[in-house]
């Protein structure tokens, strides 16, 4: 193991220094802190590592920065498949070789919760946040990858993934299968793991059992998380599960909750660009009201296209009305159809630019879509439901809804039976969130087999 270690530093520039002791310790937190000494004569093989680096050189450019301990693989056969010791397993390195120029200016480590992490979504997600490209390229990362014991043997392959790209911000790996573990001082909790909608399956019965996960992962965070912790729900139905969850978060501002529509908002700017012979990017002020379903409202009566209105520059009300908007709210079913399953990179470009929507400030002018809390709201939305609106940031992670839209009879009629499926979906999780009583009157069926 000696020879092999040894090459591996000189391969990542790691000054690896190994403790004295003859024995291996774990700590609480499972981070490996001794390398034992008969071990090595023995060539038995290296605990699996993680990384597990707590601080970056800006503070603390001498500290030993640790590499932690992966989950053990259970006894499976594809556990045995794998003997072969995976990803990084240098115990200890010397944080004080790290280029100090480069380092200075960053900020401190943040922790990134992700559930679903063994998933095509978080496949797509994570070597983005890991790359600097969503939380900026100043802002070290520490990722905590959420999975189930099923996925336990995947989730290491996502590690050693994540290890190969030698991303500089990457400063932890974590791996789990426990809410209360890996959400432990969490910045930010992106909840993307959810059970799909199979063929058959009652609304009602999706709601049922998808709330009561997100349930218990609110019960985790609002006992382990920091209490400024963002919570963004990806998994379906979203609006609703992140309604459950914070519910049993107590702890948590409700404003640190965002259910995910931005997958809509951007598939309406794609739409209204093709439409008007644009460039995307010069579509902007464009709103989703409502819930992830097919209730949603895509807004183009507020929505510019090169700073001028939208119906100005693409003058066929029909189209808009008739054309624009039902393809956006089926727009994840017709993927499906075609491709054979729910989207998933353009999910995680989306859960990407939400999360930078609330990180960089908002450009004069214009805003973005996120489900939020109704607590509040201009748009006498009835309150207690987790809607999307227009919303805008600082770019410190808070926002606030952006008042002043105009709101039609057109729009009117479609934000309002929006809000009731909204409610209805709110009375049949009622007692998931602490309340009896409550009916469950499912109305129409709106979410798709399988949709993201």
């Amino acid at each position: 193991m000696a020879t092999t270690t040894s090459s591996l530093n000189r391969l990542l520039g790691l000054q690896t220094k190994v403790s004295k002791s003859s024995s291996s310790k774990v700590s609480r937190k499972g981070s490996v802190v001794a390398s034992s000494k008969k071990d090595d004569e023995n060539n038995i093989q290296p605990k699996r590592m993680v990384m597990m680096g707590k601080t970056c050189s800006k503070t603390t450019s001498n500290l030993l920065v640790k590499r932690g301990e992966r989950q053990k693989v259970r006894n499976t056969p594809a556990g045995k498949e794998t003997n072969a010791p995976l990803g990084v397993f240098v115990l200890e390195y010397d944080a004080s070789n790290e280029d100090i120029e480069k380092t200075r200016n960053w900020k401190p480590i943040i922790k990134i919760a992700v559930s679903g992490a063994a998933g095509m979504i978080s496949n797509h997600l994570l070597f983005k946040i890991a790359s600097g490209e969503v939380f900026g390229p100043d802002q070290p990362v520490a990722l905590r990858l959420l999975g189930s014991e099923r996925s336990q043997v995947a989730l290491e392959g996502v590690a050693m993934e994540l290890e190969d790209c030698l991303f500089p911000l990457l400063r932890e790996v974590d791996l789990g299968i426990d809410a209360k573990k890996v959400f432990e001082d969490a910045d930010w909790a992106l909840l993307i793991g959810a059970k799909p909608r199979g063929p058959g399956m009652e609304r009602g019965d999706l709601l049922e059992m998808n709330g009561g996960l997100f349930a218990e992962q609110g019960k985790a965070l609002n006992e382990v998380a920091k209490k400024t912790c963002k919570v963004m729900v990806v998994g379906n139905p979203c609006n609703t599960n992140a309604l459950i969850c914070m519910a049993n978060a107590p702890n948590l501002d409700k404003r640190n909750f965002h259910a995910l529509t931005r997958l809509d908002e951007n598939r309406a700017k794609c739409q209204l660009a093709l439409k008007a012979g644009v460039f995307y990017e010069t579509v902007s002020n464009v709103t989703i009201w409502g819930n992830h379903s097919t209730t949603q409202v895509p807004d183009f009566v507020n929505a510019k296209i090169g700073g001028e209105r939208c119906t100005d520059v693409i003058d066929d009300q029909t189209w808009l009305e008739n054309d624009f908007t039902p393809a956006i709210q089926t727009r994840g079913g017709l993927l499906i159809k075609k491709w054979g399953r729910s989207s998933a990179a353009s999910t995680a470009v989306s859960i990407a630019d939400a999360i930078k929507a609330l990180v960089t400030p908002t450009k004069e002018g214009d805003w973005f879509s996120s489900a939020v809390i109704t607590d509040g709201n201009p748009y006498g939305i009835e309150e207690g439901l987790v809607f999307s609106m227009p919303c805008r940031s600082k770019g410190d992670g808070s926002y606030e809804v952006v008042e002043g839209l105009k709101i039609n009879d057109w729009l009117r009629e479609r934000i309002k039976k929006s809000e009731e499926e909204l409610s209805n979906e709110r009375g049949c999780v009622a007692h998931l969130m602490g309340v009896e009583g409550a009916s469950c009157v499912m109305l129409e069926d709106t979410l798709l087999p399988g949709e993201m």
